[in-house]
């Protein structure tokens, strides 16, 4: 035992006065006693007192003697080293909370089937780190009881995992020092996560891991992916099983409610279209198997009705007209000039129009419709410079130009984010040029640089003649128009109020928040979907390809722990003091 602060031993000296203070003899008082029939009685109970008055001085001086000692060794600072095993000191729990983590076992959830046993390993000072996309640090250098209170109340969510990672923050946290790195999951990993390449690499550090897998196989149907086109919904449903399926898909929204049978082979993937109606629709698989998570698909369509679109032309065989009517969302009416109905539409689009059917007024009607609020856009054809634009437009049109070139995108955002990968998404084989106007805004053009997207107030400018271009052929195509027109309108593509669990969302105020649960919710005041849609995690059937390859050494390496008594010291006083207190009282002295 070593003492930081020997001058606390002066206390001692205490001991010299307390023996002073008992040496001092009492001076005897005078009793008379009233009669002698007594008297024998009398002196074998002050033989009797005598005694035990004795022995209880004797204690109250030994309470009083320990005390001081105490107090003296406590003020000392002693300290011991005690051996303790090396890699117990520090513990980094990991813990997997991944959607494959709700998978029922029995009565209880993946996650907390084994808890018990990663309870029992955690030792010392602890950190908690949550095995999520990436990896989460919850806390850090706790003690081991507060760890194993969080531990306890973690839960699943519906997120995909990266264990590796979580494993690499782990060696960071512990640097040079040894510890244990605990490691709690079903190991439902997908193929970039090589947890075992981690774990060689945190022992060639001197860190000890453990491996503590969770669940076993079990067959599962599940939503792994949703597409929206066009208005319209395709969920796919694979069966990952050794064996086909009959399920029922029950279909619930505000407009319809329906029930079908869906057979899906074994280890296959089947496909289930659907129509997307206004507010909020769920696909739900009647199944009733081990991972209920991923048997619910939620689709979210804010808009109350459809858009009206006006599609001026005197073709009513293009692909644009094929592209707008397999919108769902859009309510197509066709006019063909000189036949053209009052504007009460939400978008005009001007294409192929024949220049010897217009009425004479068309375009500047046209022009103050959208003056008046209203959004128009005007695609390019052969004979464009035939039209008479009547300051519709801020640019002008040039010259028919035939050359092979290519279209790329200038800027990227709403109108052009689906054809910007890669930048030129597009041959071209004939064109017009442009004078761009002041207020006219280039979206695109050729690799000549001639514009071939112009974006002006209400209006947009189509460059991309179709019979001369393979763009209409592409399966970008329809989608490009449906991102225009709502971007004319200043509405959000469906795909903007749908999102897969992992996702990050942007509010207003350039915050970010992380979904991390499946189902509907108001975020910013926007109604959202949030969707499991992870093949990985819900693939319960597969067997995990990670055990436990490593025990606790039966061999431990030790290391000497510092350990302060003073506190031990100066609890053991207290509760002499406090005793003493009770035998005085208890004495009848005070």
């Amino acid at each position: 035992m070593a003492f930081e602060t020997a001058e606390g031993l002066y206390l001692l000296s205490f001991i010299i006065a307390l023996i002073l203070l008992y040496l001092i003899k009492q001076k005897p008082r005078v009793v008379k006693i009233p009669s002698l029939l007594f008297f024998a009685d009398y002196q074998k109970e002050k033989k009797y007192n005598s005694i035990l008055q004795k022995l209880l001085v004797r204690l109250l001086f030994f309470i009083q003697l320990f005390f001081i000692i105490l107090l003296a060794l406590s003020a000392a600072n002693p300290h011991i080293q005690v051996p303790v095993d090396a890699f117990s000191l520090n513990t980094i729990a990991i813990v997997d909370v991944s959607a494959s983590m709700h998978t029922r076992e029995g009565v209880l959830t993946r996650i907390d089937s084994r808890k018990q046993d990663l309870l029992n390993l955690i030792k010392g000072r602890t950190s908690l780190i949550l095995a999520e996309e990436n990896p989460v640090l919850v806390a850090s250098n706790v003690s081991g009881g507060r760890a194993r209170s969080l531990v306890s109340n973690l839960a699943a969510k519906d997120v995909s995992t990266r264990l590796d990672g979580a494993m690499m923050l782990a060696q960071d946290i512990l640097g040079e020092q040894k510890g244990n790195i605990i490691v709690y999951s079903d190991f439902a990993v997908n193929n970039n996560d090589d947890v075992l390449a981690a774990k060689k690499l945190l022992e060639a550090g001197d860190k000890r891991v453990v491996f503590i897998p969770i669940g076993s196989p079990k067959e599962n149907l599940g939503f792994v992916n949703l597409n929206i086109i066009r208005g319209k919904g395709e969920a796919f449903v694979k069966n990952y099983g050794g064996r086909d399926k009959a399920v029922d898909v029950r279909l619930d929204s505000s407009e319809r409610q329906e029930t079908v049978r869906v057979q899906i082979a074994a280890n296959s993937i089947e496909r289930i279209t659907f129509d997307i109606f206004r507010g909020e629709t769920k696909l739900e698989i009647l199944s009733g198997d081990a991972l209920p998570n991923d048997n619910t698909l939620y689709v979210m369509n804010p808009y109350d009705r459809n858009l009206r679109v006006l599609l001026i032309t005197n073709n009513q065989d293009s692909h644009l007209l094929d592209a707008l009517e397999a919108n769902a969302h859009f309510d197509v009416e066709i006019a063909q000039p000189p036949v053209v109905p009052d504007f009460r539409h939400d978008v005009i689009v001007v294409n192929e129009v024949d220049p010897s059917q217009l009425l004479p007024n068309m375009f500047r009607d046209i022009r103050k419709y959208r003056d008046d609020g209203g959004k128009v856009v005007l695609t390019s054809q052969e004979d464009l410079n035939q039209l008479n634009l009547q300051g519709l437009t801020q640019f002008s049109v040039g010259t028919f130009e035939r050359a092979e070139q290519s279209a790329c995108t200038d800027i990227v955002n709403e109108y052009t984010s689906r054809i910007s990968n890669p930048r030129c998404f597009s041959d071209l084989e004939a064109f017009y040029t442009l004078t761009i106007g002041q207020e006219s805004v280039v979206l695109a053009s050729t690799t000549e640089q001639t514009p071939i997207f112009v974006m002006e107030q209400g209006l947009f400018y189509y460059g991309i003649i179709d019979e001369y271009a393979g763009f209409k052929d592409q399966i970008a195509y329809p989608l490009f128009w449906d991102d225009v027109i709502n971007a004319l309108l200043g509405k959000k593509s469906l795909a903007n109020f749908n999102y897969r669990t992992g996702d990050i969302y942007l509010k207003t105020n350039k915050s970010t928040t992380l979904l991390d649960t499946a189902g509907f919710h108001t975020l910013d005041g926007e109604r959202i979907a949030v969707n499991l849609l992870d093949p990985v995690e819900s693939n319960i059937y597969k067997e995990s390809e990670v055990i436990n390859e490593t025990a606790f050494f039966e061999t431990q390496d030790k290391v000497d722990l510092d350990v302060n008594l003073s506190s031990y010291l100066l609890f053991i006083a207290l509760l002499l003091f406090l005793f003493e207190l009770y035998y005085i009282k208890r004495r009848g002295d005070l």
